[in-house]
C-alpha cells in the first residue's frame, strides 16, 4: 500500500498532508505519526486529505481515534481538503459534517483556505 505523511509544525499546532491509500492495513502508521504531531506540536491538528487516493473504514477509524484524542488533550481535528474519494465515504457515512472544519462565528464560513467540500 503506498501512504505519504508529512508533518509541517506552526504556531498553533499542526498540519499532517496525507497521500495515497488510507486503508486498514496502513491506518496505524497515520495515527502513529498523527499522535506524534500531536505530542510533539500541540493538539490543534488540521489533516490535509488532497492527495487520498482512497479510504475505507479503516482510515475513517483512524481519523475519528485522532478526533477523539485531540479533544481530549483541550485540542481540535479539521479535515481539510478531502479527495473526492473521501468526500464519497464521508457523505455516505454522514461524517461531512462531523469532520469538517470549524466555522468562524463572525463570518459563518469555514476556516480553511483550500478547496470547498
Amino acid at each position: 500500500m503506498n501512504l505519504s505523511l508529512d508533518v509541517h509544525g506552526h504556531d498553533d499546532g499542526a498540519t499532517l498532508a496525507v497521500a495515497g491509500e488510507v486503508d486498514r492495513h496502513c491506518a496505524g502508521r497515520l495515527l502513529e505519526r498523527s499522535l506524534g504531531a500531536v505530542r510533539e506540536h500541540g493538539p490543534w491538528l488540521t489533516i490535509d486529505l488532497t492527495g487520498v487516493t482512497f479510504m475505507d473504514c479503516g482510515g475513517v477509524e483512524v481519523l475519528l481515534t485522532i478526533r477523539c484524542r485531540s479533544h481530549l488533550m483541550g485540542g481540535q481535528l479539521w479535515v481539510i481538503s478531502p479527495s473526492a474519494p473521501v468526500r464519497r465515504v464521508f457523505g455516505i457515512l454522514g461524517l461531512d459534517a462531523v469532520l469538517a472544519p470549524p466555522v468562524r462565528p463572525e463570518t459563518d464560513e469555514n476556516i480553511t483556505t483550500c478547496e470547498e467540500w
